[in-house]
């Protein structure tokens, strides 16, 4: 039966009255009505909602946390889900005989800070809702967490997605219901398919130093997998002036169990289940590093769960500058003419229109060490 609209009107006026930390007595007290609230029940009714304004919002905050704001605006393989506008048109760099590379600065990502958690997005997240940032490719949310000691987020459920987090400093503490409690550290990548449904909690146990991560939700090819974690340890001195793969496809994309058993495409990384890699690099002052673009993996995309069908001949990538200290330049190899794009901590750049020959040069230009991750996906 449907609800009538003083139904309706009335469950808005009470979670109105629990979210919003007003005294309505004094707001009120000009009218009337104001002896009528200032009656004991009234007034008991009022504490009864301020105790519940800190555990509402807290669970509001916790929801968003696991299910972040999506969009409808379809998804073109070949290209990104960006909407150009005169301010992505600015900051583009491209020639008709190179890439296409634009960048994301650190200060346009979202951005909360609730004190115990300095957050910001590279997609819309939570609050955060920008419809030409709901994703890219496979690529779905790229946050970048600062947590304080002894805070962090309570169990929460997530389902469908594969989600992987990158510790720069500090440590965080993973647990969940498959029985898995491990406290990870700089230099590790926990790695949980979420599929049918997982619930975890990530917090921060030290008592006096904050944790700086990264953490990545990537949508497989198959949502309906079962639920599996991994997590592997990749040490500084491997990504020393190199790219280091980290994640790369499972041989067997759509369906294979998740875990050390199965054949990843690059050996010595964690599988994913689609099309993407993702290269952790600590560039020295002056040094460069050329990345190869992948080709593009065979896979048939079919039965429940299956993203659509893609048949794309360009790839695309994504270079996020870990918020620290260095910079890094993007152009690409003397065949590609591509000008060149200088990145700042925390910015990213979207590179389109990859072909199977291209390379993506970087270069650190700075008198401090740069640590990036470099994406490359259909």
């Amino acid at each position: 039966m449907p609800r009538s609209p003083p139904l309706l009107l009335g469950t808005f006026v009470v979670l109105a009255l629990a979210l919003c930390p007003i005294d309505w007595r004094r707001v009120t007290s000009p009218l009337p009505l104001a002896p009528l609230l200032n009656h004991p029940v009234a007034a008991l009714t009022r504490q009864s909602l301020h105790r519940l304004q800190a555990p509402f919002r807290a669970a509001v905050a916790a929801w968003f946390h696991a299910h972040p704001l999506s969009t409808t605006t379809p998804t073109d393989p070949d290209h990104p889900t960006l909407t150009p506008d005169s301010t992505l048109r600015t900051n583009n760099m491209v020639s008709p005989a190179g890439f296409q590379v634009t960048k994301r600065l650190s200060k346009a990502r979202g951005h909360a800070n609730h004190g115990w958690l300095d957050t910001y997005h590279t997609f819309s997240f939570a609050d955060y809702y920008d419809p030409k940032y709901a994703e890219f490719g496979a690529l779905r949310v790229l946050n970048e967490d600062r947590v304080q000691p002894q805070r962090g987020f309570g169990t929460h459920p997530h389902r469908m997605y594969e989600i992987f987090s990158y510790v720069v400093s500090g440590e965080l503490e993973h647990k969940d219901n498959l029985q898995n409690v491990e406290l990870i550290r700089r230099g590790d990548v926990q790695f949980t398919t979420a599929g049918t449904g997982v619930a975890h909690s990530e917090k921060n146990e030290h008592p006096d130093q904050w944790v700086h991560f990264l953490q990545v939700w990537v949508k497989p090819d198959n949502g309906y997998l079962n639920p599996g974690y991994v997590t592997r340890h990749f040490k500084d001195a491997d990504k020393a002036n190199r790219l280091l793969p980290f994640v790369s496809p499972y041989q067997d994309v759509q369906n294979a169990p998740t875990g050390e058993q199965s054949a990843t495409v690059l050996p010595s990384t964690i599988g994913v289940h689609t099309d993407l890699y993702a290269y952790a690099s600590i560039l020295e002052p002056g040094q460069t590093v050329t990345h190869k673009v992948r080709p593009a993996l065979k896979r048939v995309l079919s039965g429940k769960g299956a993203s659509e069908s893609s048949t794309a001949t360009r790839r695309r990538a994504y270079l996020h500058v870990i918020d620290t200290h260095g910079a890094v330049t993007v152009t690409g190899s003397n065949d590609a003419q591509v000008a060149e794009t200088k990145l700042a901590p925390g910015d990213g750049a979207f590179i389109t229109e990859l072909g199977s020959h291209d390379e993506i040069v970087l270069t650190n230009p700075t008198s401090d060490k740069a640590e990036f991750i470099l994406f490359d996906l259909a």
